[in-house]
């Protein structure tokens, strides 16, 4: 999950977004943290799905680990008062008004089952219980809206060559960690490059020809 946001005090963004704005009329902003998360393998009998079919929304909520950090978020602007703004983090918006709950829920490092998982030995991070609220409503709709979607043919028949293990995501992490996060959250030597994966080496993956090479 890469920086999602559950509304928590009302069923739509929409709803949570217009009651935070009666709070302060004024502001061209409201900003939302992020805060790390993590699913945790083995925890209370629950184990991180390498399938589709094994997939369940409902386990992986229930497998989150939160971090104590809350980190830069993402902004959410009043159109009608912005020309363009940087979705990540402004640093010149003067008139934003910053959200202490909810934050964003952000997996960084989702585990591997069976792997080795490096990424954890490298970024080290320290998590504690499930620390954000998304409300159980919001957890089966989501959860039924998957149990749909892995019924329909095409993509029961997709699911099934689908790669049950992280091929690229190490690869990309270690590139982003180099490039940008290790100085700037984990005290690295070095400078402060852009974290795009245009810049990382990729490698073909032999069983799966996803790379393209033109001359």
């Amino acid at each position: 999950m890469d920086d999602i946001l559950f509304p928590k005090n009302y069923p739509t963004y929409l709803e949570e977004f217009r009651a935070e704005w009666l709070v302060d009329p004024t502001s061209n902003s409201i900003y939302y943290g992020r805060r790390e998360h993590e699913f945790m393998k083995g925890w209370e009998g629950v184990s991180v799905a390498e399938t589709l079919a094994e997939f369940n929304f409902v386990d992986l909520v229930s497998s989150l680990l939160s971090s104590p950090t809350v980190k830069r978020g993402k902004v959410v602007v009043r159109p009608d008062r912005y020309h363009s703004t940087w979705i990540h983090y402004s640093w010149h918006d003067l008139n934003r008004r910053e959200i202490l709950s909810p934050n964003l829920v952000h997996v960084q490092r989702p585990l591997q089952k069976n792997g080795s998982n490096k990424i954890t030995e490298t970024w080290k991070m320290e998590f504690g219980s499930f620390n954000e609220t998304i409300k159980q409503e919001d957890i089966e709709a989501i959860e039924e809206d998957m149990k749909l979607m892995k019924e329909l043919p095409n993509i029961s028949k997709i699911s099934q060559k689908i790669p049950k293990s992280d091929f690229y995501l190490p690869i990309v992490f270690d590139c982003y960690y180099k490039a940008f996060y290790g100085a700037a959250f984990d005290n690295k030597p070095g400078g402060f490059g852009c974290p795009n994966a245009d810049l990382c080496e990729l490698p073909q993956r032999e069983e799966y020809r996803c790379v393209q090479y033109w001359p």
